[in-house]
């Protein structure tokens, strides 16, 4: 048996096991977790996938799943080929070609309007109305089929596609579009989920678009990076984008906000009249990478290849720079945007190859931080990297929840940055201690940033956000969350992740029994819609009688009670029942636009509800919440208390020592605590002290040990 076939019986038998949790289908759980997979590493943005695939035989369709990415112009529509086999078939480019025609078929309809044929709440009809939607947006560039499948390419079918991706044009175009046809087979899917991160990286041979760069060494001896002063050509820089869009943006700490705002006008409008002065007005692009290829020609030294690149700050101007000729309209002057010239623009570009793998993330952490420092940064645009899911990721890996029906203990773990689960899973090496990774965080109690705003603004009762994507959702929490942490970072501590895990599970636990439901299974569609409007009117309910949602008991049995589920079912029918009331939408058509609206949750809001079901336990009165917030301050405050200690013991001992020499040369006396404290952290650490010392000691040696560190003590 060789590794593939193994990772598929893997794969397979993980499927099986979801589909029957969740009483659906092995095939649904494939589509689920690769287009989660795709998306987390940037190869599909914010994609929404069917709670019920669209098939029609008859006319030859099929659609698993779309998404729009109005950074790039591009709509994609997901299609799966499942086959439970345990041997690994292989799969052909007619056959892959059969598969992308379903797509394009479906995506004909839609442009037609031609929906007659479709029950006007089935997630077919609500799916074609919403590309037809996007299909009216003015940057749409082009269409592209992702065909996710659990068979593998030949070799022969390999060699007719892409040599950077595997893809292919199709013959026919939508909408006077081109319609490309990418393959996701399962050789491709084990190379993303066993390389240690779920991201490809960005190999670019500058050859394949427009020709080598132009490149100046600009660093002497460096240990960790190799520097370098390059030129990138307009042509060659919207090639770039155009073959690989924001996957090079995928470490930028800044969001492209389109032809918005003062900045980008500018650029668009450089590139129209001023393209010859590009060089001069813009900032240019930072850049990193892991090696380069490179040749020296009469011209001097070029750069052929970069591996793994990266553009870190940049972004607006790379996008700029690609869309700006194909806006439509004109200037006062009259000149037309399709008119510009990339032939004659040229743009900067600093290039910084990170030569140590092990420090490649944290300086090119460092490097885009600093690049757009010169800048003001949306603290949402900072996300990973942000106090707030520092906090939370280090919370996550110390906090043991209650055993519940698990009978093991276990913990909810944050992955803060794409694909850390994963990296961190594979360093464990050997099967037994994978195994108890998976024991100590489990796969059902990952839970990301994305997830996180999810969980978090359904509970803050915005549905209507959270029904904006993925994406936007995330945006608009993390403008919230910054702000408030900005403001009490204390607030957000053991407490508020405990909370948050109690929220995750409502949430999830919820939306899985919805999913099993007789009036859902009977007639599927608008699950996603359901779930969110119906917990935000859930606690909307209880808060108008001064009542709330009892976390803690939810925290505490990991679960939520057959009474909340009951009650959940009841008044998610409800729900659904009104958005497929055409009287209650006004007459608007498509019910997955008319759940973004504000609109919509205020009218929700007014609507009479008795939530009859719901256990007493379930809630908890004005008096149970003022005692509640009295003991998650104190679970707060003994977290905190926990995070010194740890830091203290973190400490080599010798260190503490020599901070107490340190202060005592700078002329503090023995009795003094920038003496005493270090000696007795020094005393903590190796476990002879005879007393604990107080939370303010442990703090104040902290304090200490942080100041003179900046005036230049150190230990190595």
């Amino acid at each position: 048996m060789d590794d593939l076939q193994e990772y598929k019986l893997r794969k397979l038998e993980d499927w099986k096991r979801k589909a029957i949790a969740e009483e659906t289908f092995p095939e649904t759980a494939f589509c689920f977790d690769y287009s989660s997979l795709l998306a987390d590493g940037g190869h599909l943005d914010d994609p929404e996938i069917l709670d019920d695939a669209h098939r029609d035989t008859n006319r030859g369709t099929r659609i698993d799943g779309w998404s729009w990415n109005e950074n790039e112009g591009i709509i994609t529509v997901i299609v799966c080929d499942f086959e439970e086999n345990d041997d690994v078939l292989t799969i052909s480019k007619s056959e892959i070609e059969t598969i992308g025609n379903r797509a394009t078929k479906f995506l004909e309809i839609a442009e037609r309007g031609s929906l007659d044929h479709l029950d006007p709440a089935s997630s077919g009809y609500q799916t074609a109305q919403s590309l037809k939607h996007c299909m009216g947006e003015d940057n749409l560039v082009r269409f592209r089929i992702a065909v996710l499948t659990s068979k593998s390419m030949s070799a022969r079918t390999q060699r007719g596609l892409s040599k950077k991706d595997q893809k292919f044009k199709l013959k026919r175009e939508i909408a006077d579009k081109e319609c490309l046809v990418e393959i996701y087979d399962l050789k491709r899917f084990k190379d993303i989920e066993e390389s240690g991160d779920v991201a490809e990286p960005v190999n670019v041979n500058f050859d394949d678009i427009g020709g080598p760069l132009k490149a100046l060494p600009a660093n002497a001896g460096e240990q960790l990076v190799d520097s370098y002063l390059c030129i990138m050509p307009g042509e060659t820089l919207s090639n770039l984008y155009d073959e690989y869009g924001q996957r090079l943006l995928e470490s930028n700490v800044r969001t492209f906000l389109q032809f918005g705002g003062k900045v980008n006008r500018g650029i668009r409008e450089t590139l129209l009249v001023n393209p010859e002065n590009f060089f001069s007005y813009n900032n240019g692009l930072t850049v990193t990478g892991k090696n380069i290829q490179t040749k020296v020609t009469n011209n001097g030294l070029e750069i052929t290849h970069i591996e793994d690149m990266q553009i870190v700050n940049g972004g607006q101007t790379s996008s700029a720079i690609y869309f700006a000729p194909k806006e439509k309209g004109k200037i006062s002057s009259g000149q037309e945007w399709k008119n510009i010239d990339l032939s004659k623009v040229f743009v900067q570009m600093k290039l910084s190859i990170i030569k140590e793998d092990e420090d490649a993330n944290e300086m090119k952490e460092k490097i885009a931080n600093f690049a757009n420092s010169q800048n003001a940064v949306n603290a949402a645009d900072l996300a990973s990297n942000h106090p707030f899911h520092r906090k939370l990721e280090e919370i996550s890996r110390r906090v043991i929840m209650p055993a519940g029906e698990r009978v093991i203990p276990s913990k909810w773990y944050y992955e803060r940055a794409r694909g850390q689960y994963q990296t961190e899973k594979r360093k464990k090496r050997t099967p037994g201690k994978i195994k108890d990774f998976e024991l100590e965080y489990p796969k059902s109690q990952l839970f990301n940033k994305t997830d996180m705003a999810k969980f978090e603004n359904t509970w803050r009762m915005n549905p209507h956000e959270v029904k904006q994507g993925a994406a936007k959702n995330f945006l608009a929490m993390s403008n919230r969350l910054s702000s408030e942490f900005e403001q009490n970072p204390d607030r957000f501590a053991d407490q508020f992740f405990k909370d948050l895990v109690a929220k995750a599970i409502w949430f999830k636990d919820s939306d899985r029994e919805i999913g099993k439901a007789n009036w859902y299974v009977n007639d599927r569609g608008l699950k996603a819609e359901t779930s969110t409007y119906s917990l935000a009117l859930m606690r909307h309910i209880l808060k108008k009688e001064d009542k709330d949602i009892n976390l803690k008991k939810i925290y505490e049995n990991q679960k939520i009670s057959e009474g909340m589920k009951t009650q959940i079912l009841l008044l998610a029918e409800f729900v659904r029942n009104k958005m497929r009331d055409d009287n209650f939408r006004d007459g608007m058509a498509n019910i997955s636009e008319f759940c973004k609206r504000k609109t919509t949750w205020e009218k929700y809001q007014n609507l009479p509800y008795e939530l009859d079901e719901l256990d007493r336990s379930d809630w908890l009165n004005a008096e149970e919440q003022k005692d509640y917030l009295k003991e998650s301050k104190e679970t707060n405050k003994a977290g905190k208390q926990i995070d010194v200690f740890e830091k203290i013991l973190a400490v080599d001992p010798e260190k503490w020592h020599h901070l107490s020499l340190f202060k005592k040369d700078q002329g503090y006396k023995e009795s003094d605590a920038e003496v005493s404290l270090p000696k007795l952290m020094n005393l903590v650490v190796t476990n002879k002290a005879k007393k604990i010392p107080t939370d303010k000691q442990f703090l104040k040696a902290l304090n200490i040990l942080e100041e003179a560190e900046e005036n230049g003590f150190t230990y190595i």
